[in-house]
């Protein structure tokens, strides 16, 4: 994927770039974990170790581990249908399903049946459910 993310138009193939410093680190494979672009064009790019990128209206804006936000990485990406990004992400072992709103991001505390570190999927219904799979 080296050179940043590529996008069809129904008849032509385009670079979308990076920035700078996640497209240096792409060149592994596996660094990138997921992406996603919402009903108004916003791009949200997982980091398997680098947090979640943004991009809207030409900017970037990076999410890393702070004290307010200590996830080190994305595992799964979803948008509903009000255009707030669902995300599984981890600090280290410990996963948290996520949303964000645009202004606020809201952890979700799960069922002691669901076990975040098995899923492999992330996808929500257009009626709003959130499905996981192990």
């Amino acid at each position: 994927m080296a050179g940043g993310l590529f996008r069809f138009n129904d008849q032509t193939w385009y670079t979308f770039s990076l920035p700078p410093e996640l497209n240096k680190k792409v060149v592994d494979p596996w660094y990138l974990t997921d992406f996603i672009v919402t009903s108004d064009n916003v791009v949200w790019v997982g980091a398997r170790q680098d947090g979640l990128y943004r991009f809207e209206a030409g900017i970037w804006t990076h999410y890393t581990a702070t004290e307010d936000w200590p996830y080190q990485g994305v595992d799964h990406l979803a948008i509903d249908t009000q255009n707030r990004l669902w995300a599984i992400l981890h600090t280290g072992e410990a996963r948290r399903l996520v949303r964000f709103d645009g202004q606020m991001w809201q952890a979700f505390d799960l069922d002691p049946v669901v076990d975040l570190a098995e899923a492999t999927g992330l996808a929500i219904s257009p009626s709003g459910e959130v499905w996981l799979s192990p």
